[in-house]
């Protein structure tokens, strides 16, 4: 390999690299409801590669050896093969240790290895790959930023705040960690000290239309909440009006019930989420005309109650209570959920009948059931409130299906191998088959049963 290719492979190392850093900026920039889960990964221009005129001092010298491999890791980045990247980037960090353009390129290969571990649900190989990347370029936000988001996705909010605050005396104005920060703040209902975070990131990144989108809400959401008074218990931190008498009287029994959604969903699923989860209680009326847009967000790890006259309404509120909490405590497995995996099992907490919902299945026909790409999708949304119907239905049919035919602990087999294994390979090997394959044979058995 001549010196003039190994370099141009170099470069565009760098480029491919800088161009799926930019990619996944695009695809993360319209910040979605559930925040914690998909904060925007690098919202400044921190670049993940080394500037073009760093890359070629590189391989200046010439050192053919690490120029070898150097050429080598860019041919395997641009096949998107961070594996091997990173093995052959590692020895050519050995062969010339203490060069910082090299300790960039590994730092940088790692952290897109860690991106992608944390989007397939694999938040310890993320943290480890995160800290590594960290090591070698202490001068950059985005390994700590992925570091925070690790340490998020297995339900350690302490560990993740002290790698913000940590990331945050050295860059001091990186947008990413800003919004993080605010995030963590934001969780632990501490709205206007979310809301001066967000503003600091917007400083930082003026032109950044999901970070002002973020200051308007955030805004919106601590008038809603410094309204309310809180009211800790065990496993949640309750936000309700303080000025409800009714409701103040009712704070015993929704301490309690919602203890016992913790309980519920702990012996059933195995999940015992270990931070302390925010409820949002709401009167009914003002949930539905005056709430803001954030009140109807799924997933974000917060549970909202609306709520009329407890006392009378209560053996209902313990059933969505249940649903409720199921979803707080996937929120929390790392992994990324198909929402018919979230709305069946949360509607199994629930109680909701699988027989009734397969009744009404087969009273329309296969050809309206919704179909595996649809279910995937977040169709909890939708217009069409017949077709929500079938999906939730299909969701809870499908849900109580593997647990009927594949054994009382199928769903804490599933959900005890997400943390390692990302949600399709834990599927995989609980069930023996794939999700799509599963609903495939769901929809035989139900109509065979009919």
């Amino acid at each position: 390999m001549n010196y003039r290719r190994a370099v141009l492979l170099v470069l565009s190392f760098t480029a491919v690299m800088a161009w799926a850093k930019w990619t996944m900026d695009q695809d993360k920039e319209a910040f979605p409801e559930e925040v914690l889960e998909r904060t925007s990964f690098e919202a400044t221009s921190d670049g993940v590669a080394a500037p073009e005129e760093e890359v070629i001092s590189v391989v200046e010298g010439p050192d053919s050896a690490v120029l070898a491999v150097v050429a080598e890791a860019s041919a395997f980045g641009e096949g998107g093969d961070w594996d091997a990247a990173i093995s052959l980037l590692r020895k050519a960090w050995t062969l010339k240790k203490g060069n910082e353009r090299l300790a960039s390129n590994l730092s940088s290969a790692l952290l897109h290895r860690a991106i992608l571990a944390l989007d397939s649900g694999h938040a310890s190989d993320a943290l480890l790959d995160a800290q590594e990347a960290w090591r070698l370029s202490p001068r950059s936000g985005a390994p700590p930023l992925a570091e925070a988001r690790a340490w998020v996705a297995m339900g350690r909010r302490k560990d993740a705040k002290r790698v913000v605050s940590g990331g945050l005396k050295r860059i001091p104005r990186h947008a990413g960690l800003l919004v993080i920060a605010g995030d963590l703040a934001r969780a632990e209902g501490e709205m206007d000290r979310a809301g001066r975070f967000y503003a600091k990131a917007l400083l930082a990144s003026p032109d950044n239309s999901a970070i002002e989108a973020l200051v308007t809400r955030s805004r919106e959401e601590a008038r809603v909440l410094n309204a309310l008074a809180t009211h800790p218990a065990t496993h949640f931190e309750i936000a309700y009006d303080g000025s409800d008498a009714v409701l103040r009287a009712s704070l015993p029994d929704l301490v309690a019930d919602l203890e016992d959604a913790w309980a519920a969903v702990e012996k059933a699923f195995g999940l015992h989420p270990g931070d302390r989860i925010q409820v949002i209680v709401l009167d009914r009326d003002r949930y539905a005309s005056g709430a803001p847009e954030w009140s109807a967000g799924l997933y974000d790890g917060r549970i909202r109650v609306a709520v009329g006259d407890y006392a009378s309404e209560r053996e209902t509120l313990r059933a969505s209570l249940r649903h409720e909490h199921t979803h707080a405590a996937l929120h929390r497995v790392g992994a990324r959920l198909p929402t018919w995996i979230q709305e069946g099992l949360a509607q199994l907490m629930e109680g909701r009948d699988p027989q009734a919902a397969r009744a009404r299945l087969r009273a329309v026909g296969p050809q309206a059931w919704p179909d595996s790409t649809a279910l995937a999708a977040d169709w909890t949304r939708w217009l069409d409130r017949d077709r929500v119907g079938l999906a939730y239905d299909t969701a809870l049919s499908v849900c109580a299906w593997l647990g009927e035919d594949f054994g009382g602990n199928a769903h804490r087999r599933l959900l005890h191998g997400l943390e390692k294994q990302g949600f399709e390979k834990a599927f995989r090997a609980a069930f023996g088959l794939s999700s799509r394959d599963a609903l495939k044979r769901h929809r035989l058995e139900i109509l065979k049963r009919g």
